[in-house]
């Protein structure tokens, strides 16, 4: 028994160096390659979430590039057919890569999956927004880009710079993995969805609030993956409160998964 369990702790994690999530993923994910499900069961668990969850909301969002493209309320570029299409087929080819992957644990395959509906959630959540007549008037006038080398002091620049608020707006932490936040109670997804909108920087107490929540996601992640977000601090302070970078506000916001 010993033997065995040695054979399968050390088989279904290929990460070399970095924390193993707690036992009972662990557990899952050795069941799985010690029975040779990895190309059975799991491939099933995804092909349900993708009728179930990612096929209906890739549907709402390209329903609503198709409305936003025949009222011309937003550039061509970003909702016409071509658009569209485009959409459909990255996200396709992200359900096949991580359905064909050999090295992915089925835990790995279900989270990545997963983020496929979160970023045609924040899509529909966007263009809903976009479509507003006071977003298209308004004009982003002398835009700040900031670009360097690793390590070479640019997230504390931008953190500096961002608590100048009568000059500048940008994103914090909070609202790189948590976008949108809905303004009303409603039960119904749909009007929620409809609903939803980035806090405004000026409101300290709902911007507070957006921090706290995204520090519970995060302290969920420590929980599943001990020592995760200690490894990924020696790298960049994860601060949900303070400015951070426009990676996970493309990954989160802008579907940059499966692109």
């Amino acid at each position: 028994m010993d033997i065995q369990y040695e054979k399968w702790n050390n088989s279904e994690w290929h990460i070399d160096q970095f924390s193993r999530p707690i036992f009972l993923i662990r557990f899952i994910n050795a069941h799985y390659v010690n029975n040779n499900n990895s190309s059975g069961d799991n491939n099933m668990v995804l092909a349900i979430m993708r009728k179930a969850i990612i096929k209906p909301e890739l549907h709402k969002v390209t329903s609503l590039m198709e409305q936003a493209d025949t009222e011309n309320i937003v550039p061509k570029i970003l909702c016409n057919t071509e658009a569209q299409t485009d959409l459909t087929q990255r996200v396709e080819q992200y359900y096949n890569d991580i359905q064909s992957s050999q090295t992915l644990t089925i835990t790995g395959k279900i989270l990545l999956y997963g983020l496929s509906y979160m970023c045609l959630t924040n899509h529909y959540g966007l263009l809903t927004l976009g479509m507003k007549a006071e977003v298209q008037n308004e004009r982003i006038i002398s835009p700040v880009f900031i670009a360097s080398l690793p390590r070479t002091g640019s997230t504390i620049l931008h953190r500096t710079m961002s608590l100048d608020t009568t000059r500048f707006r940008t994103f914090d932490l909070a609202d790189v993995i948590q976008p949108l936040v809905s303004s009303s109670s409603s039960s119904s997804q749909q009007q929620q969805q409809s609903k939803q909108q980035p806090i405004p920087r000026w409101d300290k107490t709902a911007r507070a609030q957006n921090a706290n929540a995204v520090t519970q996601i995060l302290n969920q992640i420590k929980l599943i993956y001990p020592g995760h977000m200690e490894c990924l601090e020696t790298l960049h302070g994860f601060r949900p409160n303070e400015a951070d970078e426009d990676l996970g506000w493309y990954n989160n916001a802008l579907g940059h998964p499966y692109m």
